[in-house]
């Protein structure tokens, strides 16, 4: 299941004023996620729910939303902010525009899209500079799990297992268990 964060709220807005008028299931498709999510997020998220309700008035009204034209001040924008260790959906939010935009300009635009690459590397510099300084003890309240769990999700991190031996033979393990007798618990307490 896909995690809610906010910036679906634009998109579903969007997506339900789009002139083509899609139906509810391919909104939820090009949000990317299933029917069961989508009510889930409407039930648990009351600003999804006003953005679809929203949406859905705007379509009654036959009112369409005009994508926002593309602007090549967008490259330096887009780089500030992953420099800054946002995610392209957060660059959606911060230009104002659902991520479909994004990727239509990353497809259209090979400015944006050489922009977009190097605030990648930009966005992943910012996290591991922070993992660093947090590792040394250099920020105050530093959660490592966290930031492991960032680093796994975003950028495709894994933890390193490292084995010796024949790599074509099979694993041995030896485990041992060692049995212990249970104190005596004779008085109550």
């Amino acid at each position: 299941m896909s995690k809610y964060d906010s910036t679906y709220d634009l998109e579903v807005l969007y997506l339900l004023a789009l002139p083509d008028r899609p139906l509810m299931v391919e909104v939820v498709e090009r949000l990317g996620i299933s029917m069961s999510t989508y009510y889930e997020w409407r039930r648990d998220h009351s600003t999804f729910r006003t953005a679809v309700e929203n949406g859905i008035k705007l379509r009654k009204k036959n009112v369409n939303f005009k994508p926002k034209k593309y602007n090549s001040s967008y490259c330096k924008k887009a780089c500030e902010y992953m420099a800054e260790g946002y995610s392209i959906t957060s660059v959606a939010a911060m230009l104002g525009v659902g991520r479909p935009a994004i990727y239509e300009w990353i497809d259209n635009k090979p400015e944006f899209a050489a922009a977009i690459e190097y605030g990648r590397s930009l966005e992943q510099h910012q996290h591991e500079k922070v993992g660093m300084l947090g590792t040394q003890g250099k920020i105050e309240g530093f959660n490592a799990s966290s930031w492991n769990t960032i680093m796994k999700s975003r950028f495709g991190y894994t933890d390193k297992v490292e084995h010796s031996g024949n790599p074509d033979a099979p694993m041995n393990t030896h485990m041992t268990i060692e049995f212990v007798k249970a104190p005596d618990n004779d008085e109550e307490d």
